[in-house]
């Protein structure tokens, strides 16, 4: 996967943001983290990743019209609650467009998920325990990385089988 710019979109007929264009800009921000950046930018760019991430699952759920817990099980904040909520919509639906998304993507979905939001959690925290979780999060970067094609493409196809691709997403 190259990093696409954003003539090279134009000249392939995607449009700014439709589900195609969010793809293309969640593969470069994975582009983008590959290229040894600080400890602190590459996060950032797994971060927005898989807000891209989010955002297109959230369109796929709202276009497939599947019921989404606004309480899941665990104790945890609203925007974790939320997070999971997402992936639990998705794994639970039967819909055949979303298999891809299902089956050995899941646990890399949560994965992300889970980077996401300790990575969000060491940028709120400048103290030596904040540094201790450093070497965890390099790993789950990597982890995270190492997944990308696979969700990447998952992601894509669910996409395409839903007929989404031109869509814009809302």
């Amino acid at each position: 996967m190259a990093n696409v710019t954003p003539k090279e979109m134009a000249k392939r007929g995607i449009v700014s943001g439709t589900y195609g264009h969010r793809l293309e800009v969640l593969n470069n921000m994975l582009e983008l983290s590959k290229k040894k950046p600080t400890f602190m930018e590459r996060g950032q760019y797994l971060n927005i990743a898989y807000a891209y991430i989010e955002e297109i699952l959230v369109g796929l759920i709202a276009h497939h019209e599947l019921p989404m817990d606004a309480n899941p099980d665990r104790e945890s904040d609203d925007t974790h609650r939320y997070h999971e909520a997402v992936l639990k919509a998705i794994k639970n639906s039967s819909q055949t467009e979303l298999r891809f998304l299902r089956g050995p993507v899941a646990p890399m979905l949560a994965d992300a998920k889970r980077f996401r939001n300790e990575y969000k959690d060491y940028k709120k925290t400048n103290s030596e325990d904040g540094e201790a979780l450093r070497p965890t999060l390099e790993a789950m970067a990597d982890s995270f990385e190492t997944g990308f094609p696979m969700i990447y493409k998952a992601l894509k196809e669910a996409v395409r089988k839903s007929g989404l691709m031109g869509n814009r997403l809302n």
